[in-house]
């Protein structure tokens, strides 16, 4: 089962947040290694994924430490634009192209 995250970000600014994935225990680290994460960021939960904006290493998200499970992952203002609710979807990918989802939850953007 995903962890449900919510968070909380300002209109118009660029955020960079810490994501911390952890195993089913919801303690432990979870090691990256051999995995591809993936950030969807959509108008909401039940948006078409294509309608979103996703975000990969190297394009939006940064391993801060893969044994670690930590990442960074960059919200730009275009993406922050209107202070309207949004959705993200954490997944990762191993190896053999199977996709589990890590984290989710709303994301609200405060008026500037």
């Amino acid at each position: 089962m995903p962890s449900l995250i919510a968070l909380s970000v300002t209109q118009n600014n660029d955020v960079l947040l810490t994501l911390s994935v952890t195993e089913a225990d919801g303690v432990t680290a979870q090691d990256l290694t051999d995995y591809t994460p993936a950030m969807i960021v959509k108008g909401s939960a039940y948006a078409d994924d294509a309608s979103g904006t996703t975000l990969g290493v190297g394009t939006g998200l940064t391993m801060v430490s893969e044994t670690g499970g930590t990442l960074t992952a960059l919200l730009t203002h275009e993406m922050l634009a209107q202070p309207v609710p949004l959705w993200y979807r954490l997944d990762l990918t191993d190896g053999l192209g199977n996709r589990t989802t890590s984290q989710n939850g709303p994301i609200t953007v405060s008026p500037a």
